[in-house]
């Protein structure tokens, strides 16, 4: 019997369609190694501590189980989702996925785009540097946007104080959307190597829904929490920088100063018709660029 399939993504992370518009990747940057190696918010405020989740009604696990929001560690794994989904993916530069700003643009908003390019070493196969990052999300199936519910209106600032011309409607989720399918299994694979587990998922009636979290609040997501005031900045974006060539010297001096992060505008007005609140830990978007798939190198 068919059912209903929705993948959300929700927390700091790099989405990377692959220069063919077939797959993307998901990449959550690893937050200690990213402090280890420099990375500081506006007022060298902390950061709260991140998770690499996988999160469910916990009967889509085992129908036998009460409903529970049932959580899976995935840190240091490559997650990934196998169906019968006919919904081909389609994403390149051209179409941009909703709800992201690219980590390109913003870095060139402040002259900062020499230190746009991505890692090598974050990017599956043999030369991957596990320790950069805290997990990551493989998907080659589904329709993406932005999930109206976490969207909200955004103007950008500099670590260091100085506003920017930069404004947009950005979401902490993205959704995926995979169609009707018969059956769908949770495939995840060690950074380390090795044979990847399944763990088959079953449908609540005629629907499944699956969130993967970089995220530090494992509670059962709800749109109405934790909404951030005018003025309110996402001190967490900064992760998001984490992955880029040359982190040492961006993050250091005026450069990392120069370092924008999303502020809550005093112009947005709940209701209106960006149809949503802002949220915190924005994920972003990054060019297109080949890539392996984690579950066949």
């Amino acid at each position: 019997m068919a059912f209903q399939v929705r993948i959300y993504i929700q927390g700091v992370a790099n989405f990377i369609p692959h220069s063919d518009g077939k797959s993307l990747l998901v990449l959550f940057p690893d937050q200690e190694e990213a402090l280890r190696r420099g990375m500081k918010t506006p007022g060298d405020r902390e950061l709260c501590r991140h998770y690499a989740v996988v999160q469910m009604d916990s009967r889509s696990f085992d129908p036998s189980l009460p409903r529970l929001w049932l959580t899976l560690d995935v840190e240091k794994n490559w997650v990934g989702f196998k169906s019968d989904s006919n919904v081909l993916m389609e994403l390149s530069d051209d179409t941009p996925i909703s709800g992201l700003l690219s980590l390109e643009e913003i870095l060139e908003a402040v002259q900062l785009g020499a230190f746009s390019e991505l890692d090598k070493r974050a990017l599956p196969g043999p030369s991957l540097d596990s320790s950069l990052l805290k997990g990551g999300l493989f998907l080659d199936a589904g329709v993406l946007g932005a999930e109206s519910k976490y969207q909200g209106a955004f103007a950008f600032r500099t670590v260091g104080g100085g506003s920017l011309g930069l404004s947009r409607n950005m979401s902490s989720v993205i959704r995926v959307e995979l169609g009707d399918v018969t059956d769908l299994v949770l495939t995840l694979r060690p950074f380390a190597g090795g044979e990847p587990s399944s763990i088959p998922l079953r449908p609540i009636g005629d629907e499944l829904d699956v969130w993967v979290r970089h995220f530090c609040d494992l509670r059962e997501p709800d749109p109405e929490r934790e909404v951030p005031k005018v003025g309110e900045l996402d001190d967490d974006f900064v992760l998001n920088y984490a992955l880029r060539q040359g982190l040492a010297e961006l993050v250091t001096g005026d450069n990392g100063k120069l370092l924008p992060v999303p502020e809550v505008p005093a112009s947005w007005i709940k209701g209106g018709p960006i149809g949503g609140d802002p949220h915190q830990c924005m994920p972003s978007g990054q060019a297109a660029r080949s890539f392996d798939n984690p579950f066949e190198t």
